[in-house]
């Protein structure tokens, strides 16, 4: 993984938490999108609605699993900031030559009853991650996220 400061990765995520916000995307000191929702809806909602602006961006989550890298190098973001991180996100984004700074780092995203997130095993099993979102898209049943985040 390339190596960010850890008082980088608490600063970035201090100011998620002052903010109330899971997700932040900013872009030449510019904020794209932010949510307050938790999981992966809100990463997918901003992949959706800022398309091609996300390239280049920092992306601030709270969480970065396996399925979140994925959606971060289909965007092709510059950097990403995460207070959990599993350990095939660390390879996925170290491979696409993302930084990610993280604060503490898992084996594997658990969802909310302890239970494998599911998206998990789905971006496991697609490792183009252009054909993880479609597949993502089709298991959440629709072609978007309208309504998952706050563009601003």
């Amino acid at each position: 993984m390339c190596k960010v400061p850890l008082e980088e990765v608490r600063k970035e995520l201090d100011r998620l938490a002052a903010r109330g916000l899971s997700l932040l995307v900013e872009k030449g000191g510019r904020e794209l999108f932010s949510s307050r929702e938790d999981g992966l809806k809100p990463l997918l909602a901003a992949v959706e609605r800022l398309g091609e602006a996300m390239a280049g961006a920092r992306v601030i989550d709270k969480v970065v699993g396996g399925a979140a890298a994925k959606l971060l190098i289909y965007a092709g973001v510059a950097e990403a900031f995460a207070a959990v991180a599993s350990r095939s996100a660390i390879r996925a984004l170290r491979t696409a030559g993302i930084p990610l700074g993280a604060l503490r780092v898992v084996e594997r995203i658990r969802g909310r009853t302890g239970e494998p997130c599911p998206f998990e095993a789905l971006a496991e099993e697609i490792p183009e991650p252009s054909r993880f979102l479609e597949a993502l898209r089709h298991r959440l049943g629709e072609p978007g996220t309208r309504g998952a985040g706050a563009p601003t």
